[in-house]
């Protein structure tokens, strides 16, 4: 039987070799994570240790509990549920050594679980911390009777997942998730985790409750009494329900990468380029109502006598809303309100700015509106003295109009 002195040792060993592991993630961290996934330097540093901590005690028992298992498996019902007490008893070099491999599990069980409240929830979440206490009542009592060595064995087996989850965390903090060897790991982890903790525990379950009489006999109850052997086929029975729920939320991910992977992406189909000339109906080039036809002029809707040739801006720059779909590509020249075409003038809301127009170009867009004549100051001390707005001047000089 486990003594609690051999508890603490062991331990404290788990704990030595995370510090050390510690010091070595802390110098290699930087050799290890590429360079194009920097965000993954601190979770190596802080907590690769830790996962390779995990790595080496799934590895060591789980090779342990498929010795156990394969020995169990044709031994005597009261062999696999009781553990012989002396060396000249039979079956004690078959159930003695699960003995050594629950020590390494149990105090695992316990330098893990202070690591986990310590850094909680980077570490693992709560349904971490329940399977790790419920595990390590069951791992207890079995150290401290000596019973159940079969149901020991096949419950330490289901690690066998463990070591592809460390794996796969080391692909990912390293920079390594989209890679050949990670896809691998994942397919490797979900059937590992399907066989072991679906598969082999499920017959695990039933094969203890066939021997539900053995496991309440009268033989046990001197070294296992019926409220303890009620306590492990309850924690059993929820670790094979927590393993449930895992493989449930494993499904889940693998059915949604796979829809949504990288190979059944389609791409985007390509953006469509703005259009240089008019491509709206004659009723979206209506000016807004707040600009009215100009006096002594006639209205400035467009007429059907203008060509669609004729129509065409030659300016790269409209505003957005100047009766063309292409939208501006300068805000500081075009605002974003409604601007006016009046003869060569044009108004606007934004402040400052240049515009430089052919006039034959402008004059094109108002079909309807005969050839105006160049504006002189008058018009200019006009605009300078309305409150309340920015204006746009526009003098045509030749065939140049500037509009300030």
């Amino acid at each position: 039987m486990t003594s609690p002195f051999s508890v603490l040792v062991c331990t404290l060993c788990w704990e030595l070799l995370y510090q050390t592991l510690g010091l070595f993630f802390q110098l290699a961290a930087p050799r290890l994570v590429l360079r194009s996934h920097s965000k993954g330097y601190s979770s190596m540093a802080n907590h690769g240790h830790s996962y390779a901590c995990a790595l080496i005690h799934a590895v060591v028992v789980t090779a342990r509990g498929l010795q156990h298992l394969a020995g169990l498996v044709g031994a005597p019902a009261e062999v696999q549920m009781m553990s012989p007490m002396g060396p000249g008893e039979p079956g004690y070099e078959l159930a003695h050594p699960t003995q050594l491999t629950n020590l390494l599990f149990f105090s695992w069980l316990c330098y893990d679980i202070c690591h986990i409240i310590s850094w909680y929830p980077q570490l693992g979440g709560a349904d971490t911390v329940a399977h790790h206490v419920g595990f390590a009542i069951v791992s207890a009592i079995h150290g401290l009777t000596g019973c159940l060595p079969l149901p020991f064995a096949w419950l330490i087996t289901t690690e066998l997942s463990s070591p592809f989850l460390n794996i796969r965390w080391f692909l990912i903090n390293s920079g390594r998730g989209d890679t050949g060897m990670m896809h691998a790991t994942n397919v490797a982890f979900a059937l590992s985790f399907f066989l072991s903790r679906v598969l082999l525990y499920g017959v695990g379950v039933v094969h203890l409750a066939l021997h539900t009489p053995h496991l309440f006999s009268a033989a046990l109850r001197p070294r296992l009494s019926p409220y303890l052997a009620a306590i492990v086929c309850a924690q059993i029975l929820f670790g094979y329900g927590l393993n449930l729920t895992w493989a449930s939320k494993i499904y889940k991910m693998a059915t949604a990468t796979r829809q949504g992977g990288a190979g059944d992406a389609r791409p985007a189909p390509p953006r469509p380029r703005p259009r240089r000339g008019p491509a709206c109906p004659r009723e979206e080039r209506r000016p807004s109502p707040q600009a009215g036809p100009t006096s002594g002029s006639r209205s400035t809707r467009p007429t059907g006598r203008l060509s669609r040739r004729r129509s065409r801006p030659t300016s790269p720059r409209t505003s957005p809303r100047c009766g063309w779909r292409r939208p501006c590509e300068d805000s500081q020249f075009c605002g974003d309100e409604t601007s006016r075409r009046d003869g060569g003038r044009r108004r606007s809301s934004a402040a400052g700015g240049v515009h430089t127009k052919l006039s034959s170009s402008v004059f094109a867009m108002r079909p309807s509106v005969s050839r105006p004549r160049a504006r002189g100051v008058s018009e200019a001390a006009r605009a300078e003295t309305s409150p309340g707005t920015d204006t746009c001047v526009g003098v045509g000089v030749g065939g140049l109009t500037l509009i300030y």
